[in-house]
């Protein structure tokens, strides 16, 4: 005769084994998915995009360029994913104009690296900030923001500053267009064209010398180089997310 007890137990045992497997594989799985989720949101690792920004041509009509270097503290803070800093030089004239493009695939972390807060930030000082407008040479035309700053401990150091900032292939001139809960979510596909670029092209004002002439060949320069910045990056599919 079949020992009764033992048959209930083996029962009551097949009942509870396949549940706590279930439930322990839940729990295994989503303490993975945790750690997952927690490396990607705080994650450093770059987001490539298909060509680095150093395949941008260093010549530039008759600017030439040469590569520059930001100190690792700078590119901790700004925490993009490629940049590129150049100076250029039109031999003839003997003019020079930086320029610096950041690419950020988490478009949050170029909140605090934008004009208004990093000059200020290392000793110069903003003054009034102009929005204008450029036409290339194909008719359209792009906004962007110029300004031109001084430094505080040297007041004669003067820069002009001309800056926008490519937001998923259409250029735009505020940061708030990249500030909302949208941009501030973690890029946990890795999509490349979620993303904003900041370009800014800038020159030293000579000692003696008008800012609005420098502004001059900083907006020339602009216009030489926002095409081709334009196209460099990939544009983002209306309503996608990443």
């Amino acid at each position: 005769m079949p020992n009764q007890t033992t048959d209930r137990n083996a029962v009551f045992d097949g009942r509870l084994v396949a549940p706590a497997l279930a439930a322990a594989l839940v729990i295994l799985i989503g303490g993975a998915s945790y750690r997952w989720l927690d490396h990607e949101i705080n994650s450093t690792e770059p987001i490539r995009l298909d060509r680095p920004l150093s395949d941008l041509p260093l010549n530039v009509g008759e600017w030439k360029g040469t590569e520059l270097q930001m100190s690792q503290r700078v590119l901790e803070v700004a925490g993009c994913d490629d940049y590129i800093y150049r100076r250029y030089t039109d031999d003839a004239s003997r003019r020079q104009i930086d320029l610096y493009v950041a690419y950020a695939a988490r478009p949050a972390k170029m909140l605090g690296h934008r004009p208004e807060v990093c000059y200020p930030t290392h000793g110069w000082t903003p003054g009034e900030v102009r929005k204008e407008s450029l036409t290339l040479d194909d008719g359209t035309t792009f906004e962007y923001l110029i300004r031109t700053v001084s430094h505080g401990e040297r007041p004669n150091e003067k820069m002009v500053v001309l800056n926008y900032y490519i937001l998923e292939g259409r250029i735009v001139t505020n940061w708030t267009d990249f500030w909302g809960p949208k941009y501030r979510m973690p890029n946990l596909s890795r999509d490349p064209s979620f993303y904003v670029a900041q370009t800014q092209v800038t020159a030293n004002v000579p000692i003696g010398m008008a800012p609005t002439t420098v502004e001059t060949w900083v907006k020339q320069f602009a216009v030489l180089t926002a095409r081709e910045l334009v196209a460099f990056f990939p544009k983002r599919a209306v309503g996608s997310e990443p």
